[in-house]
């Protein structure tokens, strides 16, 4: 894992693993913090992708079939999104309710799809 983290990274903040499609996201921590997706086959860079958020990010969440990502944001940006990572396109963003706070754990639901659970 130490060696994923790229040299100007102040080290890694949250990752997630999609096991069935052999996936990998790491979001690092800095000034201008990416997410790197992995293949865990060959250790190959699938996608760097980031997002304009300010210190970082609190969850990230793989979909079942490995295409989408949950990707919650600290504060003060506190935004979650949901990122189709191969084609470079937001789906869908929005904020938790007034006073939530940052979310810590995020996933999809595992029979709907298009629900997402956040702590």
């Amino acid at each position: 894992m130490q060696r994923l983290i790229r040299e100007a990274s102040f080290g890694l903040q949250v990752f997630a693993v999609n096991r069935s499609h052999g996936l990998l996201a790491v979001a690092d921590k800095g000034p201008r913090p990416e997410i790197l997706v992995y293949s865990t086959h060959n250790v190959q860079l699938l996608a760097a992708i980031s997002l304009g958020y300010h210190l970082g990010y609190s969850a990230l969440a793989f979909s079942e079939d490995g295409e989408r990502l949950l990707i919650c944001g600290e504060e003060p940006d506190n935004k979650i999104v949901v990122y189709q990572w191969r084609r470079k396109l937001v789906l869908a963003s929005g904020t938790p309710a007034h006073g939530f706070g940052t979310v810590r754990q995020a996933s999809f639901h595992p029979y709907d799809h298009d629900r997402l659970a956040v702590t």
